[in-house]
């Protein structure tokens, strides 16, 4: 006895195409997403916890050169803005499209570099003690890329 696949279910699902069961049937998927999300949504909060806090006090090097310009003009309710609403702007289109593949793979990315930026704001941590130093601290401070929240 032989069996006959159809060339048609051998082809992958496209990336925006919604859960296959039927519209009033629950998946999984969205709420997957919602809790993906809400992830993100918690890791971005302590990533502009962490932000303010040390370019606040300490100083930091910042690599986005958006967040960089903002926290030069010393005005927290910016960098509060710029945050929220360019998480929130990833964070809505994700959730609105909540059922289809491409959100899911979308919300999982982001949450994967937010995590990955908290793996590097551990590391900041660990040698932020280092900023004592007078000599590592001018070395540092040098570069074009150092932020300290002005005080408005």
């Amino acid at each position: 006895m032989s069996t006959f696949v159809s060339a048609r279910a051998l082809q992958p699902e496209p990336l925006d195409s919604p859960d296959p069961a039927p519209a009033a049937a629950p998946t999984a998927r969205p709420t997957r997403v919602s809790l993906v999300l809400l992830a993100v949504a918690m890791v971005s909060l302590l990533d502009l916890d962490l932000t303010l806090h040390y370019a606040g006090t300490t100083g930091m090097i910042e690599h986005n050169p958006i967040a960089r310009e903002l926290l030069a003009t010393g005005s927290v309710g910016l960098v509060v803005l710029w945050k929220v609403l360019t998480a929130g702007l990833a964070i809505g289109i994700l959730y609105a499209h909540r059922r289809h593949r491409s959100a899911e793979l979308g919300a999982w990315l982001c949450l994967a570099i937010m995590l990955w930026l908290t793996a590097r704001w551990v590391h900041f941590n660990s040698e932020v003690s280092l900023l004592a130093c007078p000599e590592f601290r001018e070395a540092v401070s040098a570069d074009p890329r150092w932020v300290v929240l002005a005080k408005e």
